[in-house]
């Protein structure tokens, strides 16, 4: 029931809704059968929600009591390159002062087996270099030195080693930037001496130095 709702634990969790009803005055999310079970979630900071179940599917509102529920999104059901039932994850801002929550429930037109389903959910602020005046310093750096030359791996302010963990959930675009792109965060660099630069990331997200080339004499 809305009522009972459990907190939203932020990690991966298996839920089950087996014999789960609709109650009295709940609205039906797209691709909902009516057997849901609810947990809510307040963020004590602005951010991005990135949530999926499986096989269950999962609806996000916003309000105070289950009669005014504004609907906000729901995992689209879909299947991967193997034919498999997969979803397209809930990925949606939230910001605080407002209570959120969520409803899991079965898929339909998917068989559900034993009503037993896998949450996993992310949560994560928005990111404070998401303009470039507030752009995030290099300052860290490991050096390595070899027969051609010194390699310098450079990290954000306070961390170690080479690589800067970072993401790019709920970033905006200003007027300013590139054209093309969307979900920009910026970091500074003070090159030590004359090189050449080679920016690099482990997912899929484009960088840039200066002119956004693959590399950059500096």
């Amino acid at each position: 029931m809305f009522s009972n709702a459990l907190p939203l634990s932020l990690s991966q969790f298996y839920a089950y809704n087996t014999l789960a009803t609709t109650e009295p005055g709940e609205q039906t999310a797209p691709y909902s059968i009516g057997a849901s079970i609810w947990y809510s979630y307040n963020p004590s900071r602005d951010g991005t929600l990135v949530l999926s179940t499986l096989p269950q599917v999962a609806s996000l509102w916003q309000g105070s009591n289950l009669d005014d529920l504004v609907y906000l999104a729901t995992e689209i059901p879909t299947n991967d390159v193997n034919g498999n039932n997969s979803m397209v994850p809930i990925t949606q801002n939230l910001y605080t002062g407002n209570e959120y929550w969520l409803a899991v429930d079965s898929t339909l037109g998917i068989d559900m087996g034993n009503g037993i389903g896998q949450i996993s959910s992310s949560y994560y602020p928005f990111p404070p270099n998401d303009d470039f005046s507030q752009a995030t310093p290099l300052s860290s750096w490991t050096t390595y030195t070899t027969d051609n030359g010194a390699f310098y791996f450079f990290n954000a302010a306070g961390g170690g080693g080479g690589n800067t963990s970072s993401d790019n959930y709920g970033a905006t675009a200003e007027a300013q930037d590139p054209p093309g792109l969307t979900n920009i965060v910026w970091y500074s660099w003070t090159a030590p001496t004359n090189l050449m630069v080679y920016p690099g990331l482990l997912t899929p997200t484009l960088s840039g130095v200066s002119q956004w080339g693959p590399s950059q004499t500096i």
